[in-house]
């Protein structure tokens, strides 16, 4: 879920950003668009791929970086260009924005 409330389905790759483009591997990704007047998310900020029984999230080399902070845990930062399983219920930190990783 979108720091705007707006539910997005995880049913093939997503590249999150300001202004998203596709590059590297992830060619054919849907690209989300964040509206960020102060520049917190990069303009393309991370990918978020769908897995068996997780979603895995890569800093696409981000400026501000990319943490993730699990159900009842603490924050940690990703290693930019590192893919990383996260588990449902964890809140993703794109710059100054949160996105929920929730089942539908």
């Amino acid at each position: 879920m979108l720091p705007t409330g707006r539910a997005v389905p995880l049913t093939g790759t997503l590249l999150v950003g300001r202004n998203p483009v596709h590059f590297g591997q992830w060619t054919d990704a849907e690209l989300i668009t964040v509206d960020d007047p102060a520049a917190s998310v990069s303009k393309t900020h991370a990918c978020f791929e769908p897995t068996t029984d997780a979603v895995r999230v890569t800093d696409a080399h981000s400026t501000n970086g990319v943490a993730v902070e699990p159900p009842g845990g603490e924050p940690r930062t990703l290693s930019p260009g590192v893919a990383e399983d996260v588990p449902e219920g964890s809140a993703i930190h794109l710059g100054r924005f949160v996105v929920r990783v929730e089942r539908a």
